[in-house]
């Protein structure tokens, strides 16, 4: 759940907490940085993945400082501010099909997750937030569940991911048909792309049910010879 941005600054405050990119006290990505890293969404080429895939920042340039303080070190404040980059990531597909209305549907979270909390989800829903406070008209689909267990794919060799989460994820019945209904594009989100494994496998559980995937958005990416220009830069949004 989202906490209301004078609370979040009041436990800024109480926690003495600092920024972790200037290291001003305050919030935990101030907003100064937080807007220095924005409007640089850019193009992914995951190759055989199909649909157009966008992150929001490079892994190393802050997205991995971000994503660790959130995922591995549970803070868990970081939450709205790693939602704000993922609604521009969202935004540039919008932009792109000239529509105001979307779907999301995160990646399921690893089923042997042990950090207590919906990392995905919690970025998901503030993403949702942004985009809403902007003006679009955005839902969340949770139409996809891991079916079985699979090594964390940040433990393997990049050239075993793929078939390792090859048929872990399947798509929910009720759920997809509230996609087919859906008025506007269907986007897959996750936290980090990285080969795409993980994204083409939620992309292909979703194509077997009949839902055509827009689009893949994403906070961070972390490969630098998939980085392409990006055609549709989102614009700032009013995240007050």
């Amino acid at each position: 759940m989202l906490l209301p941005a004078a609370i979040e600054d009041l436990l800024d405050l109480v926690l003495g907490r600092s920024c972790l990119a200037c290291d001003d006290p305050g919030r935990v990505l101030c907003a100064s940085c937080l807007e220095a890293r924005r409007g640089q969404v850019f193009d992914v080429n995951l190759r055989d993945v199909g649909p157009r895939a966008t992150a929001a920042l490079r892994y190393d340039d802050g997205g991995q400082l971000l994503v660790v303080a959130y995922k591995e070190h549970g803070t868990l404040s970081l939450a709205p501010m790693l939602g704000t980059l993922l609604s521009d990531a969202v935004q540039s597909h919008l932009l792109t099909a000239a529509d105001s209305r979307c779907i999301l549907v995160p990646v399921p979270s690893h089923r042997r997750s042990r950090r207590g909390f919906d990392a995905l989800g919690g970025v998901a829903s503030a993403a949702r937030h942004s985009l809403r406070t902007a003006g679009y008209d955005v839902g969340i689909s949770a139409a996809l569940r891991a079916t079985r267990t699979y090594r964390p794919l940040k433990e393997l060799p990049r050239t075993e991911r793929a078939l390792a989460v090859s048929g872990s994820f399947t798509a929910r019945p009720p759920d997809v048909q509230g996609l087919l209904d859906a008025p506007g594009p269907v986007i897959v989100v996750d936290d980090v792309l990285t080969t795409g494994a993980t994204v083409a496998e939620a992309v292909r559980a979703l194509s077997a049910a009949g839902v055509r995937i827009a689009g893949i958005a994403a906070v961070t990416a972390a490969s630098r010879d998939r980085w392409v220009p990006s055609p549709a830069p989102a614009p700032t949004t009013d995240l007050s």
